[in-house]
């Protein structure tokens, strides 16, 4: 392997989510950005966070630690935590009415001439 060729370097927890929420991570406070990343980390889980990976784009991340982003992740949350349940219905087998006789009305000539048999 040649020594110009290098493995980029692993992002920390903080860079990742940097990365997967700012629209533009290179021009950004990164000391701030970090503490509320860690702060993020903290209430919710990193692995959360990442599954939320292109969902929305902020100028920074205070913005989830406020009203507006507080309410975006709850609902998220919420909406994961629901849980469709299939229900099963028993059928019985007494008639609800009483069965009736419908008479059908001859559409063809032979269905006419059938009638009188």
């Amino acid at each position: 392997m040649p020594s110009s060729e290098k493995k980029p370097r692993k992002l920390s927890k903080q860079q990742e989510i940097i990365h997967a929420f700012l629209k533009d991570p290179s021009s950004c406070y990164w000391a701030k950005e970090t503490r509320f990343a860690n702060i993020l980390i903290k209430r919710y889980s990193f692995e959360w966070l990442i599954s939320l990976k292109n969902r929305t784009r902020v100028i920074s991340l205070i913005w989830f630690l406020g009203e507006n982003g507080k309410k975006f992740l709850e609902d998220i949350k919420r909406y994961q935590s629901l849980e469709f349940k299939k229900e099963k219905y028993e059928l019985q087998n007494d008639p609800v009415a009483p069965p009736q006789v419908i008479d059908k009305k001859p559409k063809t000539v032979k269905d006419f001439l059938n009638l009188f048999n």
